[in-house]
């Protein structure tokens, strides 16, 4: 069997197994999707300044999802968010618009990207100066403007060409043009707004591992605050503290195994079509903690059906819902028709409503097989090497 294979029949029968654990799924036509990278759920709680679960949420759940693939990519540098953006602005207005929207989509775009990454590079300055106590009780929504000018210039340049575009649906009139500015204006403020607008963002702020620590023992005052896209987590949140409090189903564990997996239709899933699935390693190390550069295992001919024996548990499976805010466009395609020059993404999109949590999720891989488990010693050593360096 070629290699790819046995990682494509082990990611169908490790999916497979979820969607059984999970059952069916809820909304109008749902998909199933899977990460291909881990993602740690946030901490949560009554007593936890919700700005540190947000910021989990929006990491988790606002991301890039096609209909066509049955994975995404977590770091991938474009949200639900961004693509949702760039979506209306490949909507049709008019035939003597079109190629104006179109080139002022693309500037939008492109300043998007760089406002959004120089925010990130200023959260970082202001975490490193908060962490020397220089920030005083400052947050970031009132350092930034004196102490970042890489950031205030580029989102101006995202403002000015939003203002290019708002005037284009203005000049044009009519009921989709004013409905078009309307859900327009709302994710431009969802994305680089900067400030609380209820149903529009939330305020989020990243927890390192120490302040998770001290989260959980004392109360904490977050000051490195952004606004992102809102996403109503009390479902979650709830969720969490159950669990927190020792509630749970208990022990459950599921074999999978290539056989299985080769019984598995991709077609299971609920996606519009499979032309996009792709099946990276299914066992693979990482260079070190919360690297992408991954090295994965090849199984090579050693006889799967015999010599490989895979158990996954978990204590417990749940959908949770985290509906979005007043931001959103839901089923954009029945209200706005797209343009002939709309790109296959915007095309392809898929709204993330849903949550699959697990908790205490864990893994046993049995090999019967000197040469791979060796290699599996390997990487593993390289891997631990590293994370310690």
């Amino acid at each position: 069997m070629a290699i790819n294979e046995v990682d494509k029949y082990l990611w169908l029968a490790y999916c497979k197994a979820v969607q059984n654990a999970v059952g069916g799924l809820p909304g109008h036509k749902p998909a199933l999707f899977f990460t291909k990278h881990a993602q740690k759920a946030p901490v949560a709680s009554q007593d936890i300044d919700p700005a540190y679960t947000n910021y989990g949420i929006n990491n988790i759940i606002n991301n890039f999802l096609q209909t066509n693939d049955l994975f995404y990519d977590p770091a991938h540098h474009k949200t639900y968010t961004q693509c949702l953006l760039e979506y209306l602005m490949a909507v049709k207005i008019g035939e003597g618009d079109q190629v104006r929207v179109t080139m002022i989509g693309r500037t939008l775009a492109s300043a998007l990207d760089q406002a959004l990454r120089e925010r990130d590079r200023a959260l970082e300055a202001f975490e490193k100066e908060e962490g020397y106590g220089l920030t005083g009780e400052q947050d970031f929504s009132q350092w930034w403007p004196s102490h970042a000018p890489a950031y205030s210039a580029a989102k101006q340049k995202v403002e000015a060409a939003a203002a290019d575009y708002q005037a284009i649906l203005l000049n044009t009139g009519g009921p989709t043009a004013s409905s078009l500015a309307r859900d327009f204006n709302r994710i431009v403020k969802a994305l680089i707004g900067g400030q609380s607008v209820p149903g529009i963002t939330m305020p989020a702020c990243h927890a390192s591992a120490d302040i998770t620590r001290e989260l959980l023992e004392r109360d904490r005052t977050p000051h490195a605050i952004t606004y992102v896209p809102e996403w109503m987590s009390l479902q979650y949140t709830a969720q969490v503290e159950h669990w927190m409090n020792g509630v749970g189903d208990g022990d459950s564990s599921t074999q999978i195994n290539v056989a299985d997996g080769r019984e598995v239709n991709e077609s299971d899933f609920g996606h519009a079509a499979t032309d996009g699935f792709s099946y990276g390693p299914w066992l693979s190390f990482s260079a070190g903690k919360g690297s992408t550069n991954e090295r994965g295992v090849s199984f090579g001919s050693m006889d799967t059906d015999t010599n490989l024996d895979v158990q996954f548990s978990y204590d417990e499976i749940q959908t949770i819902c985290v509906p979005a805010g007043d931001w959103n466009v839901p089923s954009p395609g029945r209200r706005y028709q797209l343009s002939n020059t709309a790109s296959e993404e915007s095309r392809n999109l898929a709204f993330p409503d849903y949550l699959v949590v697990v908790r205490n999720l864990g893994f046993k891989v049995s090999i019967r097989d000197n040469k791979v488990a060796g290699q599996i010693d390997n990487l593993f050593d390289e891997a631990k090497s590293v994370s310690c360096a």
